[in-house]
């Protein structure tokens, strides 16, 4: 998560102070010791899908506190599940041969998702079915993830847009490249979020 902060300074954060855990409980292993003014956002990573956080505070001297936003990935070696938030985050892959790489990425509800295509490069022109253009083995396709709808399918033939705005807080992207072929497909892409328009 990513955390900024105006707490009360003093050694060793002896009267206010903010401590983070990689785990459940205060038992789990320390990660910081926080107090005084941290100007900048500061980046902390658990190894795992928890974190404690627990502020404490004598009441005497008063300050604004602290702010944190957290940002959860879980990762695999091709794809993953992210949950984003304003902050860009970016998305790579380069295939293999019969390759096919998946990324469920989640917003808050009130946002939707963005994507910023950096590099498409797709190899196979052959025409899909149905009018697309694109062949559903040699492909990037956008589904809403809640709904399983198609949103856009891209390739060789039709690439994506730099810009992409899907009107939902929740989408899956699935990379194919089940062709074989000495070339190498490579995708990179930041996703974020914006702000739903009312």
């Amino acid at each position: 998560f990513h955390l900024s902060s105006y707490l009360e300074r003093f050694t060793y954060c002896r009267y206010d102070s903010l401590r983070v855990y990689d785990g459940v409980t205060d038992k789990s292993p320390y990660m910081a010791n926080l107090c005084g003014k941290i100007r900048s956002k500061l980046t902390l990573s658990s190894t795992g899908p928890t974190m404690l956080l627990k502020f404490s505070s004598d009441g005497m001297m008063s300050r604004p506190g602290f702010s944190a936003m957290v940002d959860m990935t879980q990762e695999s070696m091709c794809g993953g599940r992210f949950y984003t938030t304003r902050q860009s985050r970016e998305l790579s892959w380069r295939t293999r041969e019969e390759s096919q790489c998946l990324w469920s990425i989640t917003g808050l509800p009130d946002r939707n998702i963005l994507l910023n295509f950096i590099r498409f490069k797709m190899f196979g022109g052959r025409v899909g079915t149905r009018g697309t253009g694109c062949a559903l083995d040699q492909s990037l396709e956008i589904y809403s993830t809640v709904e399983k709808k198609l949103l856009a399918r891209y390739c060789k033939n039709s690439p994506p847009p730099k810009l992409f705005l899907a009107e939902y807080s929740e989408v899956t992207i699935v990379a194919r490249a089940m062709t074989v072929s000495p070339n190498i497909d490579v995708l990179v892409l930041h996703s974020s979020t914006r702000m739903k328009s009312t």
